[in-house]
C-alpha cells in the first residue's frame, strides 16, 4: 500500500517554490515540471542562448520562451546543468534526470532584466510541495466509511460470541476478534493520516508509526488465521501437535518481520513482500489440499463403519471448508489484481492523486471486507450439531487408521438392536462405540488404552 501511495503522489505531485538572486529580495514563482533529484539549492545562474556555453560548473540554466525544449534538454545534459528554469507560457513534458522548473513569461522577463543589471549571478531555488488539503475529501470520506464498517463487523462478531451464541463460542471464536481489532486500528490510523493536512512533523511520525505497526499486526494475525483454518481447524481437527506449533510460530515470526519491513521501509522491500505472499499462497494451498483429502477419508471411514448419522456432519464440514478455500483463492487473486492491474489502470486516469488513492483504497478495502466477512460468517459461533466438534479422526494420520470389524447382537430378551463398533487409532487406543437402533440413534464411546504384550 505504501508503494501505491507513492506512485499516486509522484504521478500527480505538484511542487512549487521561489527563485531569486541572492543580491536581491525579489522572489519569482516557479513550478516543478520534473521530479527532483538532489541538487544544490544555491548556484550561479546562466542565461542560455544559441551557441552559448556556461563557464560555471553546476549552474542553473535559464531558457527563454522561444527556446526549443529538446535543444534545451541536450544543452543541459551536455554542459552538466544542476537545474533548469524554463520560461514557459503553459506546461511542457521534461523527460530528463535534471530537475526543471517553469517560470511564467512575466516573471521571466522581470528576472532577465534584473539579471542584466547586476554583476552577481549567484541565485537560490527554494521549493516545497503544495498539499491542496481541500482535495483530501475522497480519502477522508472513504476512511470514515470503512471505520464505520469495521466497527460494525467487530460489534456483530463480539455480540454473537458473548451474547447471541455464547454457549457455542469457543476460544477460537474469541481469539479471532484480535484480527478485526487490528483492522479497526489500521483504518482509524488511516483516518487520522488523511486529517493530518498539512502534515506536521510530530503528527507524521506518530500517525505513520501507528499505521505501519497496526497494519503489520493486522496482516500477521490475519495470515496466521488463514494458515490455521487451512489446516482444518474446527472442521477436521481441534488440536495441533507440538512440532506443528513450533513450525507455525517460527513461520509467524518470519511473516511479521517481512511484513513489517515491507510496511516500514516501503518500495525497497517489494521483492520481500512478493516472496511473503508467494510463500503464504504455497503453504495455504498445500494445507487446503491436505484437509480436503482428510475430509474425504473421514467420510469414507464413517460410511464403511455404517455410522450414517455422522455423514451430514461431514457434509457440512466439507461445504464450510470448500467455501473457505474459494475465499482464500479470491483473496490472493484480489491482492494481485488490485496491486498490479488496477494500480496501472488508475494511474492513467486524469484525476487528482487523492482521488486515485481513494479509488484504489475503496477497491482494496471492499475486497478485504468481502473476504474476511465471508470467513467470519462461515466460522461464526452457532449450533453446528451434536457431533460437529467431535474430533472424529486425526487429519494428519487419518490414512493410518484401521477399522476393526464390528460385532452385532440381537437377543430375544431385548427389543433393541445394537451394534459394537471399534476404531483402532494411531495413538494405540481403542474407540469403542455402541449403536442402538431406535427412533433416535445414540452413540456412547469410551477410550481404552492398549497394553503392550
Amino acid at each position: 500500500m505504501i508503494l501505491i501511495l507513492l506512485l499516486f503522489q509522484l504521478a500527480n505531485s505538484e511542487w512549487a517554490g521561489y527563485f531569486h538572486l541572492n543580491a536581491s529580495q525579489t522572489k519569482y514563482n516557479v513550478t516543478l515540471v520534473s521530479h527532483p533529484r538532489f541538487f544544490k539549492h544555491s548556484s550561479e545562474v546562466c542565461y542560455m542562448t544559441y551557441n552559448q556555453t556556461c563557464n560555471q560548473k553546476d549552474s542553473f540554466f535559464i531558457f527563454d520562451i522561444d527556446f526549443p525544449i529538446d535543444t534545451a534538454k541536450n544543452i543541459s545534459i551536455t554542459q552538466n546543468a544542476t537545474a533548469v528554469i524554463l520560461i514557459l507560457n503553459g506546461t511542457t513534458l521534461w523527460q530528463s534526470n535534471i530537475p526543471a522548473f517553469a517560470m511564467s513569461p512575466g516573471d521571466g522577463s522581470s528576472f532577465l532584466k534584473e539579471l542584466s543589471s547586476t554583476n552577481s549571478t549567484l541565485s537560490t531555488i527554494d521549493y516545497f510541495y503544495i498539499y491542496h488539503c481541500e482535495e483530501y475529501w475522497p480519502l477522508i470520506s472513504t476512511s470514515i466509511l470503512f471505520v464505520v464498517i469495521w466497527l460494525g463487523i467487530i460489534s456483530m462478531w463480539c455480540y454473537n460470541n458473548h451474547y447471541a451464541n455464547a454457549d457455542h463460542a469457543q476460544l477460537f471464536h474469541k481469539s479471532s476478534s484480535v484480527v478485526i481489532l487490528f483492522k479497526v486500528l489500521t483504518t482509524v490510523a488511516w483516518f487520522f493520516e488523511t486529517r493530518n493536512c498539512p502534515p506536521t512533523l510530530l503528527g507524521n511520525e506518530v500517525i505513520g508509526l501507528l499505521k505501519k505497526q497496526t497494519r503489520s499486526l493486522y496482516e500477521t494475525s490475519f495470515f496466521f488465521l488463514l494458515i490455521l483454518l487451512s489446516k482444518g481447524w474446527s472442521v477436521s481437527r481441534n488440536s495441533i501437535s507440538r512440532k506443528e506449533m513450533n513450525y507455525q510460530l517460527m513461520y509467524l515470526v518470519l511473516i511479521y518481520i517481512m511484513d513489517s519491513a515491507a510496511n516500514i521501509i516501503g518500495p525497497v522491500m517489494n521483492t520481500i513482500a512478493l516472496m511473503m505472499y508467494l510463500s503464504l499462497f504455497i503453504h495455504i494451498s498445500l494445507y487446503c489440499c491436505s484437509t480436503i483429502k482428510s475430509l474425504f477419508i473421514q467420510a469414507e471411514v464413517i460410511n464403511e463403519a455404517r455410522v450414517l448419522h455422522l455423514l451430514p456432519i461431514v457434509a457440512k464440514k466439507k461445504r464450510i471448508f470448500y467455501s473457505f478455500t474459494v475465499l482464500c483463492f479470491f483473496y490472493f487473486f484480489g491482492e494481485f489484481s488490485i496491486h498490479i492491474l488496477l494500480s496501472d489502470s488508475i494511474l492513467d486516469i486524469d484525476i487528482t492523486w487523492q482521488m486515485k488513492y481513494a479509488m484504489w483504497n475503496l477497491a482494496h478495502e471492499f475486497m478485504e471486507v468481502f473476504i474476511i466477512g465471508g470467513i467470519l460468517y462461515l466460522y461464526r459461533a452457532r449450533n453446528m450439531g451434536r457431533f460437529f466438534s467431535l474430533d472424529l479422526l486425526d487429519s494428519e494420520e487419518v490414512q493410518q487408521l484401521r477399522i476393526i470389524p464390528f460385532y452385532e447382537a440381537n437377543t430375544e430378551k431385548s427389543s433393541e438392536e445394537t451394534g459394537l463398533i471399534i476404531f483402532l487409532q494411531p495413538e494405540s487406543t481403542l474407540l469403542v462405540g455402541k449403536e442402538i437402533k431406535m427412533s433416535k440413534a445414540i452413540i456412547e464411546t469410551e477410550s481404552i488404552e492398549l497394553q503392550e504384550i
